[in-house]
């Protein structure tokens, strides 16, 4: 019998909190990219209510990779806007950068991440914003592309010593001369 209770309870205590949720029109999605590989791909969020919102976007990566994501929003007449609060990748050490542009009577609101380094595992972005008319959306793209290894590095720097020193050498003969 105290089973049941605390189980009403429980269910009760929920109805409460999800009343109170969507009475703020806050919310949290979480939203699973999967395994990422080189290339890009976007995801959009859309149908959202005026309210505050933080989403999760969880991804894995197979090998490091050089990541980059990047947030948009247009805004027309003043619908659809959303102002974004914040985001990042991983850790608040990796944030996103907003701005936000009019022309006319539109508006884009943009974040980028800038380039990052990831190693090979489960990654995750967060995205804090607040939604001031609806219904709204935004997209998020990411761009995934390999991190140069070691030995890719080394050959570089070899072939700009050949090139110098051919330079070089081109300059000499040509004072000589």
């Amino acid at each position: 019998m105290s089973i049941v209770k605390t189980l009403k309870g429980a269910v009760i205590a929920a109805m409460v909190a999800g009343t109170a949720l969507s009475a703020t029109g806050a919310s949290a999605a979480v939203i699973n990219l999967g395994s990422l590989g080189v290339g890009s791909t976007s995801t959009d969020v859309s149908g959202l209510a005026v309210g505050t919102y933080s989403d999760e976007f969880d991804f894995s990566l197979s090998i490091p990779y050089t990541f980059a994501a990047f947030l948009s929003t247009i805004s027309v007449k003043g619908a659809g806007n959303i102002d974004f609060i914040g985001g990042y990748i991983d850790t608040v050490s990796n944030p996103f950068t907003f701005a936000s542009e009019s022309f006319g009577t539109a508006t884009i609101d943009v974040g980028s991440s800038g380039a990052l380094d990831l190693a090979a595992g489960a990654h995750k972005i967060f995205v804090d914003y607040k939604v001031k008319t609806g219904p709204a959306s935004y997209s998020l793209d990411v761009s995934v592309a390999p991190v140069p290894e070691p030995a890719t590095w080394g050959m570089m720097l070899v072939g700009f010593g050949l090139v110098g020193a051919g330079m070089r050498s081109r300059k000499r003969s040509m004072v000589l001369a």
